[in-house]
């Protein structure tokens, strides 16, 4: 749990560093859209998932086999989706870092690309890995 916590923070962390460094030019995600408009909670993608996410929990227990044993796994599938879909934070910030790079004199488009790739590729690990970990443990 202690790597999970760390994961959700790096991406917020990422999205406040994106909004900050980009300006106006910055594509809100829907972690973000959340954080700047929570009256719009019910139509939020990650609200929507949650709903699907406790809903397959609720199949679960009406399926014959498990009305003695609940069957648990089934959220945590949902809430995996769920935090998987907030790399889109990570791959914006690939993006920024691409466009960064590559506006440099003397730096050609395929030298930024793997520039980028290798500064923001750790980042896409360690929350992958934190997340399936995490979904493992609750298992």
């Amino acid at each position: 749990m202690g790597k999970f916590v760390y994961a959700i923070l790096l991406v917020f962390v990422v999205e406040l560093a994106l909004f900050l460094f980009q300006g106006t030019t910055y594509v809100n995600t829907p972690v973000f859209e959340l954080l700047l408009n929570p009256n719009n909670l019910l139509s939020d993608v990650i609200y929507i998932a949650l709903l699907l996410a406790l809903g397959a929990l609720g199949a679960s227990v009406i399926i014959p086999g498990n009305f003695i044993q609940l069957n648990v796994y089934a959220i945590y599938a949902g809430l995996a989706i769920a935090f998987i879909s907030f790399i889109a934070s990570i791959a914006h910030l690939w993006t920024f870092v691409n466009d960064a790079i590559g506006g440099l004199e003397g730096v050609a488009t395929v030298d930024a690309t793997w520039i980028s790739g290798l500064i923001v590729a750790p980042f896409i690990i360690f929350y992958l890995l934190a997340v399936t970990e995490w979904v493992r443990s609750n298992s």
